[in-house]
């Protein structure tokens, strides 16, 4: 599987979340579409037989904005733009994966399922 396959898949799953309008599946979507995007940036970042830190194949989580910025063929504007979704989609996912206290309702799916595709749109990797 692909990392572009990857991240279609996540944001098929976060629409369809999002779309079964269940309180309790919107955290679920957040996830989702958080994964949309990084898997995104990793189809841009990572190479076949490159490895990153821990020796695995797919950058952590908080390198991928700096990597973002060594992607050749995005204009600095889209690259910062990406780069400020994928924080905005991160602290989301960990608050609706890790932070119980927290609530996650359909708004705030609605706003990250939004801010993942406009991620994706910058980096053109499939929309």
């Amino acid at each position: 599987m692909t990392w572009e396959r990857m991240s279609r898949d996540n944001f098929y799953c976060a629409q369809l979340l999002l779309d079964r309008e269940d309180e309790r599946l919107m955290r679920s979507c957040v996830a989702r579409s958080y994964y949309a995007a990084y898997a995104a940036a990793c189809s841009l970042v990572c190479e076949p037989g490159k490895t990153f830190r821990h020796g695995w194949h797919n950058p952590p989580h908080e390198d991928i904005p700096s990597l973002l910025g060594q992607v050749a063929g995005l204009s600095e504007d889209e690259k910062r733009r990406a780069k400020r979704g994928l924080r905005v989609l991160r602290e989301a996912r960990t608050d609706a994966d890790y932070r119980n206290g927290r609530t996650v309702g359909r708004k705030e799916a609605l706003e990250m399922l939004r801010e993942s595709a406009a991620v994706l749109k910058r980096l053109g990797v499939w929309t």
